[in-house]
């Protein structure tokens, strides 16, 4: 028999707000940088790192898991506000062929939305950051059964 998800939440004793997760992962990428360039350019230590087998370029990354919240883009907002306080050297990461993104990662397994302002939009195009969104069956980290 058909029991609506909000039922099974109630019957486990979890409210809905307890059910919702999702990550924001900053990915930079450049052709030439190491991760070195790229963690003094970000300010911070990545989460993900990798050098490209043949030593030219480099990936960094960062990633923050949220629970127990829906709203999805006040997160990327204030990642956003973060990577204002790099403009400097983030536009040196871009001027030189290196891209940004902020990537949302949602779980695919339940209905998460939310939208974003558009002034928001136009700092991170201020930017040149992109917007990403990863749909997954499962988030490794964030659910219990990783």
């Amino acid at each position: 028999m058909y029991q609506p998800c909000f039922a099974v939440y109630i019957e486990l004793g979890v409210t809905l707000i307890d059910s919702y997760y999702f990550s924001i992962r900053v990915l930079v990428n450049h052709p030439s940088m190491s991760v070195a360039d790229l963690t003094r350019a970000m300010g911070a230590d990545p989460d993900h790192s990798r050098t490209r087998a043949d030593g030219l370029g480099a990936s960094w990354s960062m990633v923050d898991e949220t629970t127990g919240k829906r709203d999805f883009f006040s997160e990327v907002s204030d990642v956003i506000s973060w990577l204002e306080t790099r403009s400097t050297d983030l536009q040196r990461v871009l001027a030189t062929g290196g891209s940004i993104e902020v990537i949302v990662q949602l779980p695919g397994d339940r209905n998460t939305g939310d939208s974003w302002k558009p002034a928001d939009m136009g700092r991170a195009a201020a930017l040149g950051v992109s917007l990403g969104i990863e749909v997954f069956p499962r988030i490794r980290g964030v659910t219990s059964d990783a």
